[in-house]
């Protein structure tokens, strides 16, 4: 809690402290991790959350062999949680099985894949706040279980139309998608909600069985997806695309979605992605979202770079509207910009600055640091100054120092991702 002493020991910037013990296994196809999860929340006390310790989680996933079971693949996840709170907090243990079956079609143009699935959940929870339950009073239940089952088809199609030009070939794709599922939103409300309360949808994730980050919480009802996707792609790596899409549910009663999510009308938002790159050395990104209804913005995010001989530029543009009802109530705008120049062939400099252009504009981060890349050692020296608005201890310089050893690690004070100019890997 005391701002000088998280400074001396470098976690300024830090709002949650975590600490991570786990163990994972690959075998073939298979997957398995354990985890156990701590977290110190060292903002001031006005702006902490309730973190809970993840003691453990549990996650194992199996996947047959193509064409192994009826002509398809099977698969097969089973995942075990549980958070304790400190004190009077929720706590909450949970179990999933889930298991499936996929099978790809190419039938007179069509590509075609068709998923089914089965789940079953079970959950104990302890000291339950019931004023998060609909209709519900205030105050805590002791102990409480509920289970949850539920079953899911779940059909994507695409009949892609391609033609070859003589430096290029051009790609129109309309894709569709159909959902079958029960309603079941008397069960989904009677399990707590951890970890699926951040939902935003994009053109990753829009024909997604299942849009929720979360196992807490499942998409149930029947709904369509369609869209559309074309390209031009040079034959020598540059390429422009375009996709646009929606989905829309059959019943607007009972949706599981929040509000802001994209997702809370029958009719989704309008997502989309226009995407480019031309000879390896320049790019950019753009994806938005926009409201169905009012065709209002809700969120645009542009990336883009350039490179000219020993030089590199990085820019990223965000908006994001605000969402009522929420804690984000006002709108986010930023853009961020980055360079690069290679002194010598093991040498580069590098700087950056984050500038706010929502409702109170002005300069939030600037960033000066050298890089040398040799071919055994790695060492970069940075210099980064946070010009925040909060209270919490977070405004003030950090000098970071990072080194590594190729193939065996690296050792640094802090972490400057975000300020990497050309790191372009998609």
């Amino acid at each position: 809690s005391d701002d000088q002493y998280l400074r001396q020991y470098n976690f300024a910037s830090t709002d949650v402290l975590e600490n991570e013990l786990y163990l994972e296994r690959f075998s073939g196809r298979n997957y398995a991790v354990g985890r156990i999860l701590s977290f110190q929340d060292t903002r001031i006390r006005e702006e902490q959350t309730d973190q809970p310790g993840v003691l453990p989680e549990l996650d194992l996933r199996f996947v047959g062999d193509p064409n192994a079971l009826l002509g398809g693949r099977w698969n097969l996840n089973l995942s075990a949680l549980n958070l304790q709170r400190d004190g009077s907090g929720q706590d909450m243990s949970r179990v999933v099985a889930e298991a499936g079956w996929e099978k790809r079609y190419v039938t007179g143009g069509l590509l075609s894949t068709i998923a089914l699935s089965a789940r079953g959940d079970a959950y104990q929870i302890h000291d339950r706040d019931l004023s998060l339950l609909p209709a519900a009073a205030s105050g805590t239940d002791a102990e409480e279980t509920e289970t949850r089952a539920f079953a899911r088809a779940h059909m994507t199609t695409s009949y892609p139309l391609v033609r070859a030009f003589e430096r290029m070939q051009a790609v129109i794709e309309p894709v569709a998608a159909l959902t079958i599922a029960p309603v079941i939103a008397a069960q989904n409300n009677a399990v707590p909600n951890e970890d699926s309360q951040d939902v935003q949808l994009d053109a990753s994730n829009l024909f997604n069985a299942d849009r929720f980050p979360g196992m807490d919480r499942i998409e149930d009802g029947s709904r369509a997806t369609y869209g559309l996707r074309t390209g031009l792609y040079g034959y020598q790596g540059s390429y422009l695309t375009a996709f646009a899409g929606q989905s829309r549910r059959f019943d607007q009663n009972d949706n599981p979605f929040p509000g802001g999510s994209g997702l809370s009308r029958q009719e989704s938002d309008i997502v989309g992605q226009l995407a480019a790159q031309y000879d390896g050395r320049f790019g950019a990104d753009y994806r938005f979202q926009i409201d169905s209804a009012q065709l209002d913005s809700q969120r645009h995010e542009l990336d883009a770079y350039g490179k000219w001989g020993r030089l590199r530029l990085d820019s990223r543009y965000l908006f994001a509207k605000g969402l009522e009802g929420t804690d984000l109530t006002e709108s986010r705008e930023q853009i961020l910009g980055a360079a690069a120049f290679d002194l010598t062939k093991n040498w580069t400099l590098r700087g950056g600055a984050l500038y706010d252009l929502g409702e109170s504009p002005g300069l939030r981060k600037a960033l000066l640091g050298i890089d040398y890349l040799g071919c055994c050692v790695n060492f970069s020296l940075a210099a980064e100054r946070s010009l925040t608005r909060d209270s919490s201890g977070d405004r003030g310089t950090d000098i970071m120092l990072r080194m590594g050893l190729k193939n065996i690690g690296d050792f640094q004070t802090s972490g400057s991702g975000d300020w990497t100019a050309g790191n372009h890997a998609k």
